[in-house]
């Protein structure tokens, strides 16, 4: 049989692309199939659902951090960092601020990824416990 995911993929998957009328008119829709997707290991798919909720709400940061991610799952650093910056940029929450940190120290940027860290633990002394909470 099929997976629970994988019925619902192929259910919605006419929300993939932006032009079918049933695009809905708020970003929650492809913030699931994102998800979906994303639990699929189906990054490409991932980043096109949150690249239209993305469309729908862009100022939403969480949107932009999961992108990010998504893209780092897929071996795009360049892009992911570009996201996670975007989110920071919207939201400068300490898991945003961690998460591009990382992702700058994966990819050889020490220099900005230590000044994030940093920043983090000037302005958030707390942050390591937030983050063992969320993770």
């Amino acid at each position: 049989g099929t997976s629970y995911h994988e019925r619902n993929a192929r259910r919605w998957s006419s929300l993939r692309t932006p032009n079918t009328a049933l695009e809905p008119k708020n970003d929650l829709p492809y913030q699931f199939l994102g998800i979906l997707f994303f639990e699929m290991k189906k990054y490409e798919d991932a980043i096109k659902a949150y690249g239209l909720a993305i469309n729908l709400n862009p100022t939403n940061a969480n949107h932009y951090f999961a992108q990010g991610g998504i893209y780092m799952s897929a071996s795009h650093p360049q892009e992911g960092i570009e996201k996670l910056r975007k989110a920071v940029e919207l939201s400068p929450l300490p898991v945003y601020k961690i998460s591009l940190a990382e992702a700058l120290l994966q990819n050889n940027q020490i220099e900005e990824g230590t000044s994030i860290v940093n920043d983090c633990e000037i302005h958030y002394p707390s942050w390591k416990e937030i983050i063992k909470k969320i993770y």
